[in-house]
């Protein structure tokens, strides 16, 4: 048998999950402005990537309506924001997590245990 053959290349099958996965999770289209935003701020290569690894994109994004495949232009755009927003951002990742990791550890030595409730059942 052979090879069954794409009709995408691998940087329009990107494009088309990214579009799907933004048209399915927050019903955000390509064509609206706050398209770019969404797959910058909320790192959506990222959760696609993660989605596939664990098997669950697919179901993720099985009942995303039809979508226009001109959209898919708008998704280079998006990208190339996403990937300068996201190099600019390790020195103050990294900084971040070595503050959250302090205070979290000085945060568990002094906590005291939280009081536990009751609820009195109503009769």
């Amino acid at each position: 048998m052979g090879k069954v053959h794409s009709i995408l290349s691998k940087e329009q099958a990107e494009a088309f999950d990214i579009v799907r996965w933004c048209f399915a999770v927050p019903k955000i289209p390509a064509d609206s402005p706050r398209f770019s935003w969404y797959v910058t701020h909320w790192n959506v290569p990222a959760k696609i990537a993660y989605a596939k690894k664990t098997g669950t994109f697919e179901a993720t994004v099985a009942r995303c309506d039809p979508i226009d495949p001109a959209w898919l232009r708008f998704v280079p755009a998006a990208l190339e924001r996403h990937r300068q927003f996201w190099s600019s951002l390790p020195s103050a990742r990294k900084q971040t997590t070595a503050n959250s990791t302090t205070t979290k550890n000085s945060a568990e030595s002094t906590a005291k245990p939280a009081p536990k409730t009751t609820r009195k059942k109503a009769m």
